[in-house]
């Protein structure tokens, strides 16, 4: 049994349908207003019809959009009903058609708008009269003055909503009829796309100051390129529509809505175009970002690979396009372990973007970053730094101290500055950059996670261990939700926050939480991925803690094995999986093999890091002192 009960404050309109509802109580709730006529035959009527079949309100409200006709035909007045409420409609459509046309025309599109507050200032890119209107302040106040008397709409200083029923009326009187005597194809569905290409917000991208206009205009965009409307006729607005919506979401850190909306655009682009059309290849090269950030590298890198030989073919090689191209392809290189390609890549983008736009263009400061991460990841951490430094000098010279792009340096800062036991500089940076980001991103951006992460290692090096574990377990929950368990980035906290419960003497807990996060990194990544043989070694140093001395070596010398082919003997990596080997042997009683390994492993940490930074990564002199594992940061490309 459902109930319908009005709301504490009744608003404007003879029958709003918000679809708030209440299922676990089973009501559909109705904002209306206190008294009118239509809305006591609305609810009766509707109250009737769901008493009868037994609906849910979500199947009431579907049908309400989709076979309007036959549900309100259901409705069917009661002997007590003076008419159906398909007729009071009609009749108040038939006097505002009378009395103000172009009301009634301004009406009608926002029927075909998303049941949801509609800025005002979309309608001034209204056509005809209704636009001319729309944009004189005095007849567009006296334009919505009527629909708001009339009960026909909420209207308030910045907005205008047009309540379910009547929408729903107005597209079904209205879904064959030609708002342009001299354009046939001028439908109300196309219309619609046509008005809101019209009156599209700047590029979202990294561009917050645009991001309230977007949210407003979010469900409109989605309700007028729903794929079931007839907008054929404007399918190329269409897919721009998606592309642009879709670029709001991902940049907003909404990769998993964003990526279908991006298949669709370039499915529709591809149709139309072909694949070497200059638009399908911006929609590709934003899908393949989006599959990348959804950690999807080998598919992102294959498709960026694709649009990178197209648009060397169709644009050259020096074109602003391809050598973006080129960059991200370089990202998915290094997402996918393979770093010294990354880097030679990013070097040869670098050159020829700067050659092109100088060194300061946010182009260029974007591959500066990322070639900085490419040096990061091959143990390089000096150049690494002194790259993140001047970028993120420029950035804020550039952009100003809160913009993403600047946090991002900000970040890729303080992690170059952990690895080079730096500490306490980190933690600061990282303290700042993460209130920035909450402020201008939200708390549950990738890109305030990745912080918080790198904030979290900087904590446990500097003893918090405590303050570090429970930071972590926020960031591995909060991960969880927006990528999902097997994300690489939510593998990557949870094998920090395995480290953090070693350090703190939880070492079965830590045990288990390793081994089913490379059982996932072997699964997600690969046996010979960097992260997942990160994972490796952590998990042989918990079992070393837990005694099991043997299985402990057996894990290392395999994965030392993995990381001197994958990364090279001298990557810091692998010197420090060299020492948990040396601690293994030690504890097996192999002291002579123990200290030829750990005195190798010293020296050539000595030539890679330099004196002041071993103690920081592994005690290689005293092997059985050797119990750090890698508790390692997440860098932020773009």
């Amino acid at each position: 049994m459902f109930r319908f009960f009005l709301v504490d404050e009744p608003i404007t309109g003879d029958l709003t349908y918000f679809g708030r509802r209440h299922a676990q109580h089973g009501q559909l709730q109705l904002n209306l207003p206190e008294t009118t006529s239509i809305q006591a035959l609305a609810v009766a009527q509707a109250a009737r019809l769901l008493a009868a079949t037994g609906w849910t309100a979500d199947t009431y409200l579907n049908l309400l959009t989709q076979r309007t006709d036959e549900l309100l035909a259901r409705q069917a007045p009661a002997a007590g009903d003076p008419v159906s409420l398909t007729a009071a409609w009609t009749v108040s459509f038939d006097q505002l058609a009378r009395d103000h046309p172009a009301a009634l025309y301004t009406l009608t599109l926002l029927a075909w708008l998303a049941p949801e507050p509609v800025p005002l200032t979309l309608l001034t890119h209204q056509a005809g009269e209704a636009g001319t209107i729309a944009q004189d302040p005095l007849a567009f106040a006296e334009l919505t003055t009527t629909l708001r008397i009339r009960g026909m709409a909420e209207v308030t200083t910045t907005t205008i909503q047009l309540h379910r029923v009547p929408a729903a009326l107005l597209r079904a009187r209205t879904r064959r009829d030609i708002t342009a005597d001299d354009d046939q194809d001028a439908t109300w569905p196309v219309t619609t796309v046509r008005l809101l290409a019209a009156g599209l917000p700047e590029d979202p991208w990294i561009n917050p100051p645009s991001w309230p206009s977007w949210r407003a205009l979010l469900p409109h965009l989605l309700f007028a390129c729903d794929p079931e409307r007839p907008w054929q006729p404007v399918t190329t607005e269409v897919a721009y529509l998606l592309s642009r919506v879709a670029a709001y979401l991902q940049t907003r850190g909404d990769a998993r809505t964003a990526l279908p909306l991006f298949q669709r655009a370039y499915r529709l682009l591809k149709d139309l175009y072909g694949e070497d059309h200059s638009s399908t290849l911006s929609v590709a090269s934003s899908l393949a970002v989006a599959l990348s950030e959804l950690g999807k590298h080998q598919q992102a890198r294959e498709l960026h690979e694709d649009v990178l030989t197209r648009r060397k073919r169709v644009l050259g090689d020096d074109h602003p396009d391809t050598l973006n191209s080129a960059s991200n392809l370089a990202v998915d290189l290094s997402k996918l372990g393979k770093y010294g390609q990354a880097r030679e890549l990013s070097e040869d983008t670098l050159a020829r973007y700067k050659r092109v736009f100088g060194d300061d263009h946010p182009g260029t400061l974007m591959i500066v970053n990322d070639l900085a991460i490419h040096l990061r990841t091959l143990g390089e951490y000096q150049q690494a730094r002194e790259l993140h430094e001047d970028t993120f000098t420029r950035r804020r010279r550039v952009l100003g101290d809160d913009h993403p792009s600047t946090l991002t340096s900000a970040n890729n800062l303080a992690l170059a500055l952990n690895k080079l036991g730096e500490y306490g500089q980190a933690r600061e940076l990282s303290e700042d950059t993460l209130a920035r980001l909450k402020r201008v991103l939200g708390d549950d951006h990738p890109d305030t996670l990745t912080t918080a992460s790198n904030l979290a290692v900087a904590l446990s090096e500097l003893g918090e261990h405590q303050q570090a574990r429970e930071l972590k377990e926020d960031t591995l929950a909060r991960l969880k939700h927006v990528f999902g368990d097997d994300h690489p980035s939510t593998l990557h906290v949870a094998s920090n926050l395995a480290v953090e419960l070693s350090k703190l003497g939880e070492h079965q807990q830590a045990r288990e939480l390793d081994e089913d996060t490379l059982a996932r990194s072997k699964r997600v990544l690969g046996d010979d991925h960097p992260d997942t043989l990160t994972g490796a070694s952590n998990l042989a140093v918990a079992l070393s803690e837990l005694g099991e001395h043997q299985r402990a070596r057996e894990l290392s010398e395999d994965t030392l094995a993995r990381l001197k082919r994958v990364l090279g003997d001298d990557h810091p990596t692998t010197l420090t999986t060299a020492g948990h080997l040396a601690l293994a042997l030690n504890k097996l009683g192999e002291y002579g093999q123990a200290r030829e390994l750990s005195e190798d492993t010293f020296a050539r940490l000595k030539r890679v890091l330099g004196g002041d930074r071993l103690s920081a990564l592994t005690t290689a002199g005293n092997p059985a002192a050797d119990r750090k594992a890698l508790d390692d940061g997440e860098d932020a490309p773009e």
